[in-house]
């Protein structure tokens, strides 16, 4: 009587284990745990090393506007040598008369070539808090309206919980096995489903791992001072620009003409040179800095989302529910059988229900997947939706 019982015990597990086979393959070929990312990609707001990375471009800047401040700050030698025509010194009043050397050589200043070094200096420091506020404040594209964080998350929720279950069911499976209650097959079956459900886990956690961070929204005072440095750097090159119209030359020196007696032969002179253009660059200049405004507000501004985005949201949301509904389908008519195989009486009816439990705890981990994402989708619709 006894070998009937076991005989119809392996029967039914058996049955079972075969459709539970087909189930689960049919599983695998209709739909897959990866759900694709919607969305445009973060740009990473700042490098790890930004502070680095400012000191440097600072530095940097700041030691190319001393080289070029050095040469504006600095007067300027000359010297000369040429012949004159000795009627331009009163010495000969024939027509064609000989020549004198003549030899000037001196210092220059030009005050405006001074005012040009600090301006350069003032660029330079302008250049280095641009660059530090535009660091801080990056133009980045709007973040992913939907991200598989959350869904990442409640998949390992079911496989910590089903490799918890798994691994004291090991246990007791590795007394029986000592004890003959159960069998080497028994127990390697198991042990595989185990180690699958820890390389799902495995593989879950790089995903999670390797998902990219989300660039958090730049706050109002660094918006402020984005503004306000951009503005700075402006300021420092119109400056720049308009000294260009202004010419100021003050030169002095040793001034000799061989051959002419001189009592005091020193020179001293100023040129002053102005261009008219100075009077149109009040305009133009206003002009540049209203749309350099307007240039850098608008880079600044949250990009609004692309016109097919809503479909492809629709779409992949009708896809992940659809294969949200077929898992359910499949996990509810395993679940069935894995219940009237752990009804039959007998440790090895037993030991099958307990691997088919943890081959469904895949399929409940994936379930809760696609559950978590479709909400993520539901939630990126309405937001899409409450936008202007």
């Amino acid at each position: 009587m006894s070998w009937c019982r076991r005989w119809s015990a392996r029967s039914l597990v058996f049955l079972v284990l075969s459709v539970s086979s087909g189930a689960l393959a049919q599983g695998t070929v209709t739909g897959s745990t990866s759900a694709p990312a919607i969305g445009p990609r973060v740009v990473p707001g700042s490098s790890p090393n930004t502070d680095v990375e400012v000191r440097s471009y600072c530095r940097y800047v700041q030691a190319v506007g001393a080289s070029n401040s050095a040469l504006l700050f600095s007067p300027t030698l000359f010297a000369t040598f040429s012949n004159i025509p000795t009627s331009a010194t009163g010495a000969d009043d024939s027509l064609f008369g000989s020549s004198r050397a003549r030899l000037q050589a001196g210092v220059g200043v030009s005050p405006v070539r001074i005012y040009r070094g600090f301006v350069t200096n003032d660029l330079a420091k302008a250049e280095c808090r641009r660059h530090a506020s535009e660091v801080r404040t990056p133009v980045v594209a709007p973040g992913r309206l939907v991200n598989e964080r959350g869904a990442l998350v409640a998949k390992l929720r079911v496989l910590d919980e089903a490799i918890a279950t798994g691994q004291a069911a090991r246990e007791k499976l590795r007394a029986q096995l000592e004890t003959s209650l159960a069998t080497v097959e028994e127990y390697g079956t198991l042990v595989l489903q185990l180690d699958g459900l820890n390389e799902e886990r495995g593989q879950t956690s790089a995903r999670l791992a390797l998902l990219p961070a989300e660039a958090a929204p730049s706050a109002p005072q660094d918006l402020a001072e984005r503004a306000a440095a951009e503005d700075a750097a402006q300021e420092a090159h119109a400056r720049l620009r308009r000294s260009q119209a202004v010419e100021l030359d003050i030169r002095a020196g040793y001034y000799r003409i061989f051959g002419v007696e001189q009592k005091l032969p020193l020179f001293a002179m100023a040129t002053l040179e102005f261009s008219p253009g100075w009077l149109w660059q009040s305009s133009a200049e206003a002009s540049a800095r209203q749309a350099h405004r307007a240039w850098i507000k608008a880079r600044l501004a949250p990009r609004a989302p692309e016109p097919e985005l809503h479909g492809q949201l629709t779409d992949a949301l009708q896809a992940t529910q659809r294969r949200s509904q077929e898992v359910a389908s499949t996990i509810a008519d395993l679940d069935v059988r894995r219940a009237k195989a752990q009804g039959v009486p007998g440790e090895h009816a037993q030991h099958f229900a307990t691997v088919m439990w943890l081959q469904l705890a895949k399929l409940r981990a994936e379930r809760a997947y696609l559950d978590e994402y479709a909400a993520a989708l539901r939630r990126a619709l309405a937001q899409l939706a409450a936008k202007p």
